[in-house]
């Protein structure tokens, strides 16, 4: 997993992009279908007993909502 953060200045704001990149089984990928560029939401589900770990739900979103 990798964590990718951008910073770029905009209009005299400075912009920050956080990419998160993990490894999926392609058998999953492939029934997701998703396609490049995809609204995903971000939503933390709960902890693991360890208090170490994150339960997290990606959800598609459609980005017709957002229009």
């Amino acid at each position: 997993m990798k964590i990718k953060v951008e910073k770029k200045l905009l209009n005299g704001e400075i912009i920050k992009t956080e990419e998160l990149f993990f490894n999926i089984p392609k058998a999953i990928s492939d029934e997701l279908n998703w396609e490049d560029g995809t609204v995903v939401e971000w939503e933390v589900a709960g902890f693991m007993e360890n208090d170490k770990e994150a339960r997290i739900v990606l959800r598609n979103i459609d980005d017709n909502i957002l229009e």
